[in-house]
């Protein structure tokens, strides 16, 4: 990744099923550069369909190994229900920057801007060089190329999420509350 100004970000579509059902998603990306003349770096993406409870362990095991310099974006679902699972999943990430946002818009919508960036040549992947680090590279492509018919797209969803969180300043997002 070149040197420069960068700001990171890994954003979250949580599907919280185990053993089928829709995976649970969070893409890191990175912003480097300003306004106009920014480019912007995929350089992770974990997927599972993880139970409520793993989910919680891989956001935490994650947010670790991030460190506290990335911001973390969870989606909030609308409704009480999806408003207290976010307040939850932000105490479990107590010690992160942590946003939360209710998505607006269709999947197709949120996901234009990081299309329209990624035809003109300022969207890349990362590679490590090393393959077990680098497994996500493939499925990542596989279904970001066939979205939006293929059977899943929680990994565009979270990358859409990245992006828009970059490179479009969207609505204010609530963040973590300050603890004293």
């Amino acid at each position: 990744m070149p040197a420069g100004h960068r700001t990171t970000v890994r954003a979250w579509d949580i599907g919280a099923t185990e053993d089928g059902g829709d995976p649970s998603a969070g893409a890191r990306c990175s912003k480097v550069g300003h306004s106009d003349a920014a480019t912007y770096y995929f350089t992770d993406c974990r997927t599972g369909q993880w139970s409520p409870a793993r989910l919680e362990s891989e956001l935490k095991l994650t947010a670790a190994a991030d460190t506290s310099a990335v911001t973390i974006r969870l989606p909030q679902d609308p409704g009480a229900a999806g408003k207290g699972y976010v307040l939850t999943l932000v105490n479990r990430l107590h010690g992160y920057a942590v946003k939360y946002a209710q998505p607006t818009g269709s999947k197709v919508t949120r996901a234009t801007a990081l299309a329209t960036q990624a035809e003109a040549g300022n969207v890349y992947l990362l590679a490590t060089g090393d393959p077990t680090r680098d497994a996500w590279i493939e499925p990542f492509l596989e279904e970001l190329c066939a979205f939006p018919t293929a059977a899943h797209d929680d990994q565009v969803d979270a990358a859409a999420d990245a992006f828009n969180e970059l490179a479009l300043a969207p609505m204010p997002a609530r963040s973590t509350p300050m603890r004293r």
